[in-house]
């Protein structure tokens, strides 16, 4: 019952971890029921996709739950998180009511889907440059962790709390989340992957210790203090759990963690070379083996430097980067290449692109269409049916949530490649001149897609500009 409200998003979920720890921990029935209320009203609560923010997912108007968030500025992931962290605990006291099991699925699909992307955003968004985000990373690798099926995407965000120590002390109002959740989540890759970020924090933890044994905050951080985070969020607590990760006593501090996240010696070197890495120390030839890294990160790093420095290796590196694009021996391979493209930005490139459009891969597609919007409109429109006839092609009805592409976040790059008013082919006034037999059904796909920021790109000009001279068909 979504209007009795046991807790708002932001204290049932942590409320749920802690309850389902205790009773896996004692096995005291008499908190089971208590589990059970919480777990059932996340998973009425939780979004199409799994999500939650600052409320609730509200109800549709016929009592319908899990449909779109639909309330306020909408999901908040450091909100949902610890809820969908919730729900595997309480699976794990034994609870598997449909409603447990399937809010499960959802947000594991949902999650999951940002592994070799980039870092969990704010909400229901593109994936951010960030490395730990606040915590987000942290609470992936953990989750997700627990989940069957999941290694490949557990353990990559395992690796990005590892690498996350880099930005402990950044956060949205304040890197409390982060001190929480990223020791933790890099706990996950095993005890070399918590000792190596532990190796770059620990003076931190050692200025912020006090003569009593407990841990101070920062003051200058957003609802900062000395003791803490807003209330209720102790310092103290987040050092804890950290120092006790080791003992793996908690479920979220290792206890039976999945051997297959552990991470390698060549895990361990590629976060060494990524920390304090500057791509204008590199040559080219290395810049290009650093498009194959496991981190993103340094995708975007080398990928513009190779675009912003290196012109002059243009023509002799553009094989090279569509060979990688095309034929790329992991998919981490082919991001860091069609991202460089994409900042290279030559016209030879557009039929390259456009033929990845209909990659079966969406993460691919996403990329592509992000990197031929760089290109000159001229190149661009010259691609235009091939686009159109992979965005019909590769489209798909949103239910059930597809595991590879729950959000069809490619659709927001194609959006971007034909309707953004600055670089969209179909941009502003220059809907004018657009083929309508191309134009209503890209239309029909984008306007129907749900990422958020998706819509917005479809208002584009005045109805009787985009429609002049006939009646698009409903």
């Amino acid at each position: 019952d979504l209007t009795r409200a046991i807790g708002k998003p932001w204290s049932i979920g942590p409320q749920l971890i802690t309850q389902a720890e205790y009773y896996l921990q004692t096995t005291d029935s008499a908190v089971l029921p208590s589990i059970h209320a919480r777990a059932i009203q996340i998973a009425n609560a939780q979004s199409i996709f799994g999500t939650m923010g600052h409320h609730y997912s509200l109800p549709g108007p016929n009592g319908e739950v899990n449909g779109p968030y639909g309330i306020g500025y909408g999901p908040v992931n450091n909100a949902g998180m610890p809820c969908f962290l919730g729900l595997i605990l309480a699976n794990k006291c034994g609870l598997a009511d449909p409603e447990i099991v399937a809010g499960i699925e959802r947000a594991s699909k949902y999650f999951a889907y940002y592994a070799d992307l980039g870092t969990v955003p704010y909400g229901e968004n593109k994936e951010t440059g960030s490395i730990a985000n606040n915590g987000k990373s942290g609470l992936a690798a953990i989750a997700l962790g627990m989940v069957n099926d999941m290694d490949e995407e557990a353990k990559y965000f395992a690796k990005l709390s590892t690498f996350g120590a880099e930005e402990r002390d950044g956060g949205h109002t304040g890197p409390f989340f982060n001190h929480l959740w990223t020791p933790l989540g890099s706990n996950m890759g095993g005890q070399d992957s918590l000792a190596h970020y532990f190796s770059r924090t620990s003076w931190l933890y050692d200025l912020c210790r006090r003569w009593d044994g407990s841990f101070v905050y920062h003051p200058y951080y957003q609802s900062g203090g000395i003791r803490g985070y807003g209330q209720g969020h102790e310092a103290s607590w987040t050092a804890l759990l950290t120092y006790a990760a080791p003992l793996a006593r908690l479920h979220i501090t290792g206890k039976n963690a999945n051997p297959a996240l552990v991470l390698a010696a060549a895990d361990l070197a590629a976060i060494d070379h990524a920390i304090g890495y500057d791509p204008t120390t590199r040559t080219t030839p290395g810049l290009l083996d650093d498009l194959k890294s496991p981190l993103p990160q340094l995708h975007w790093s080398a990928g513009g430097e190779i675009g912003a420095n290196r012109g002059a290796d243009h023509a002799t590196i553009l094989p090279t980067l569509i060979d990688m694009a095309t034929n790329g021996a992991t998919y981490a391979e082919q991001h860091g290449a069609i991202y460089a493209l994409g900042k290279v930005a030559d016209d030879s490139t557009a039929s390259v692109l456009s033929g990845l459009l209909s990659s079966p891969n969406s993460k691919v597609r996403y990329m592509a269409a992000n990197a031929l919007k760089n290109l000159s409109m001229t190149a661009k429109t010259t691609e235009i049916t091939t686009i159109v006839n992979a965005l019909v092609a590769t489209d798909r009805p949103l239910l059930p949530l597809d595991p590879e592409n729950p959000m069809h976040a490619e659709k927001q790059a194609f959006g971007k490649l034909l309707f953004d008013a600055g670089a969209g082919i179909w941009g502003g006034g220059r809907v004018a001149g657009a083929d309508r037999n191309l134009l209503y059904p890209a239309f029909r796909i984008i306007a129907t897609a749900p990422m958020g920021g998706t819509l917005s790109l479809i208002h584009i000009s005045e109805p009787t500009r985009l429609w002049s001279g006939s009646r698009m068909p409903s």
